[in-house]
């Protein structure tokens, strides 16, 4: 009976359980529809043409609205891709989110599984966004390019894709490589694996021209960007028609050849007389994602000057849940002498050119700060208030938003800079030199030595006013000079003065005083008592008068020890 009764109570107690548990969903797939598919370009418009060997981007709307409220977080749905593509597999393209139209909420998040023989599927999984919602549509675009054993180049080519069994098909026609024609000089950016990096190709003398006296420069302008010094290369080349290499030969790279400019925003590339020499200029710079940086390159020569303009902009997977990205700007705020340092506090006006309206944004303690969504058209960026300890940028920069694009702006901040003065002064016999040291919040930063040579007087100079947003206290002091006393005076923006006074010996009685015997006249032995050699001297030539009279006053007095003996016999 008490089994039975046991039994019986477990079951009421699951049942029980059972009816006030919620009930969770599995996870499931769900029914969804491609609205359109297509290829856009490396800008992200819309393209019929596409170079064999360029990124792309497959650009695909679906539509999950018949699912009505029925979705919940977990839910998903898988796209499967061409077989004729290639699609990285670094995680900045195979994961990524889908966001709502206010930029930041997460829909769903989005994960490319590649084919290492090439295609793949990608699978979308929906977050908490979407429960109790209705009509969840959106966007994703993924980066990608051609195999090239599977197209036909010249040709016009259709690729599909699938949901759920269901195709959708797209035609492009694919463009190959063609006649090179008359060309002095080409470049192009190409992304690498490490998405602030960018990796550039310098075409030169294709055409095999007699050009003297050649010089190469490249710089690339106010983007806020520098080349990587380690990330240059050169080689004589042989190119055949259509720009690609048959053989190699590498080139050392030298002070007498190369120079990249202190600010490492351009170099200069001197190859003399080509006489029909080919090259081939492998070079990097820093990059930040996102923007589209703009590259300017200048061949020069005796016969004359060619000049070539190339623009980089990296691919990256993405989504939205809107169908239509926000049209946003991003401000980076950036430290001029270290680009690593983000600014806070650094607060701008934004202004559309066309409606005058404006926004006022403030970066955050990453040093970035993001606009609301923005109608499409041209907008001036002014900063009105800098970062704290920093000089205000008085750059006044336009940009221009288009649908389906975000701005990136990097714009940097002088900081602010001081000099601190310091003066030696002496009371007393000066030494040779001294050793004074600059602290900065009790640290030293600094040390000089002060000496005849340089009056001693100095001045610390290009000095950081501010630390990490507080102002830096700058203080001086002095190695300890022996036998002397030291005082310091002033502040940081009169400068500061130190003085050294001699320091006096007081106190000291001669080590062997004089004495007399007992049959000395007393009035003698008294004087002689009340003579004593002090030591507070403070010059060579004082200590020597005083020995002088010393011994004179001996002398004296023994002479006229000798005259009194002498009267009394």
């Amino acid at each position: 009976m008490r089994v039975k009764y046991l039994v019986s109570m477990i079951l009421s107690f699951l049942v029980t359980l059972g009816l006030i548990a919620p009930v969770y969903a599995a996870p499931k797939q769900v029914d969804t529809n491609v609205t359109k598919f297509s290829f856009l370009n490396k800008d992200k418009v819309e393209a019929n043409k596409i170079y064999h060997s360029d990124d792309f981007y497959l650009d695909i709307d679906w539509d999950a609205s018949s699912s009505g409220t029925d979705l919940q977080e977990g839910d998903y749905f898988d796209i499967t891709l061409p077989d004729q593509m290639e699609f990285p597999d670094d995680s900045a393209h195979t994961d990524f989110k889908i966001y709502a139209a206010d930029g930041t909420t997460v829909i769903a998040n989005a994960h490319v599984n590649p084919n290492e023989s090439g295609g793949g599927t990608v699978r979308v999984t929906f977050t908490d966004y979407v429960n109790d919602k209705y009509d969840v549509k959106g966007n994703i675009f993924l980066v990608s390019h051609f195999i090239q054993e599977k197209i036909k180049i010249g040709e016009e080519n259709t690729f599909s894709i699938s949901v759920n069994g269901e195709v959708s098909s797209k035609t492009v026609s694919i463009i190959g490589p063609s006649q090179i024609e008359h060309e002095v000089l080409a470049k192009w950016g190409r992304k690498d694996s490490n998405p602030e990096v960018a990796n550039w190709r310098m075409r030169i003398n294709h055409s095999k021209e007699d050009l003297p006296n050649t010089v190469i420069t490249d710089n690339l302008g106010d983007s806020g960007e520098m080349f990587i010094e380690e990330g240059f290369t050169l080689d004589e080349v042989v190119y055949d028609s259509e720009g690609g290499v048959i053989s190699s030969t590498p080139v050392d790279l030298t002070e007498d050849n190369f120079k990249l400019a202190e600010d490492k925003k351009s170099f200069t590339l001197t190859l003399g007389n080509l006489n029909g020499k080919q090259y081939l200029l492998k070079y990097q710079s820093t990059y930040t994602p996102g923007t589209t940086l703009r590259n300017d390159a200048l061949l020069t020569s005796d016969e004359g000057k060619y000049d070539y303009h190339a623009t980089f902009r990296s691919t990256s997977a993405g989504g939205t849940g809107s169908g239509s990205l926000a049209n946003k700007i991003k401000i980076i705020k950036v430290d001029a002498e270290n680009k690593e340092t983000k600014l806070e506090g650094a607060e701008f006006t934004l202004k559309n050119e066309e409606t005058g309206k404006t926004y006022t944004l403030t970066t955050d303690k990453d040093g970035e700060v993001t606009s609301d969504k923005l109608v499409s058209g041209k907008y001036t960026i002014e900063e009105t208030k800098a970062p704290t300890g920093y000089i205000k940028n008085g750059e006044k920069v336009t940009v221009e938003v288009k649908d389906g694009e975000a701005v990136v702006k990097t714009i940097t901040n002088e900081p602010l800079k001081t000099n601190i003065k310091v003066v030696k002064k002496w009371v007393g016999e000066k030494k040779d030199s001294v050793t004074v040291k600059l602290l900065a919040n009790g640290e030293v930063k600094d040390e000089i030595t002060l000496n005849n040579e340089n009056e001693w007087t100095h001045l610390f100079e290009n000095l950081r006013e501010y630390k990490n947003g507080k102002k830096i206290s700058y203080s001086v002091e002095e190695v300890e000079v022996e036998g002397y006393s030291t005082k310091i005076t002033g502040n940081e923006k009169d400068g500061f003065e130190i003085t050294n006074t001699k320091k006096q010996v007081t106190g000291i009685e001669e080590e062997n005083p004089i004495t007399v015997t007992e049959n000395e006249t007393p009035s003698i032995v008294n004087e002689i008592e009340k003579t004593k050699v002090s030591k507070n001297v403070v010059e060579t030539g004082d200590q020597t008068r005083v020995l002088m009279i010393l011994i004179l006053f001996i002398v004296s007095a023994g002479l006229l020890v000798f005259v009194l003996r002498k009267i009394k016999k």
